[in-house]
């Protein structure tokens, strides 16, 4: 319609539960490397989509854990590491899983270099667990208060906009 060629946007999971399921964080860009390489060179945007599964021996299943920050930020590492391996560059787009996001987690992402984030989904109530049956550890945020258009973060608040240019990242609410 507008004559412009259509740009898409590709978040691979990167997380430790590729890596211990698949022996590498970065599996799937290593497999799939040539269509990698043709998304980017087409011009579509490259990103990352961790989950906090981290596995439990004596149970043999994995929990989402939401709840430990400690692990949430050894995720998020873990997948942007995994993109700046196999990519070499760094990796400036998130979506994390299940929509799932706190304040701790945007301001490690962005000390890590992410720029966009696109996780929010404004009006999307809080939920326990979006997937019935799976084990998980804390809680899945409401977004009533969240921006329906793209925002700063106040460093304090994810869901409170602040209009500042110094700031690098922005969220983009998914509508």
């Amino acid at each position: 319609v507008t004559g412009a060629s259509v740009h898409y946007s590709w978040f691979f999971r990167l997380d430790p539960q590729v890596a211990d399921s698949y022996g590498s964080a970065s599996w799937g860009l290593e497999r799939y490397a040539p269509l990698v390489t043709e998304m980017d060179r087409r011009g579509d945007e490259l990103g990352v989509h961790p989950h906090p599964f981290r596995w439990l021996p004596g149970e043999q299943s994995w929990l989402q854990d939401f709840a430990n920050q400690g692990w949430v930020e050894h995720c998020v590492g873990t997948s942007l590491e995994a993109y700046s391996r196999a990519l070499g560059r760094r990796c400036r787009m998130l979506r994390f899983g299940d929509r799932w996001i706190n304040t701790a987690t945007l301001n490690f992402a962005e000390s890590m270099g992410v720029q966009f984030d696109l996780t929010v989904e404004p009006g999307a109530p809080a939920s326990s667990g979006l997937v019935a049956g799976e084990g998980t550890c804390g809680s899945i945020p409401d977004y009533y208060r969240v921006p329906r258009r793209p925002y700063t973060p106040a460093f304090y608040d994810y869901e409170e906009p602040v209009s500042t240019t110094t700031r690098p990242l922005r969220l983009v609410p998914l509508t």
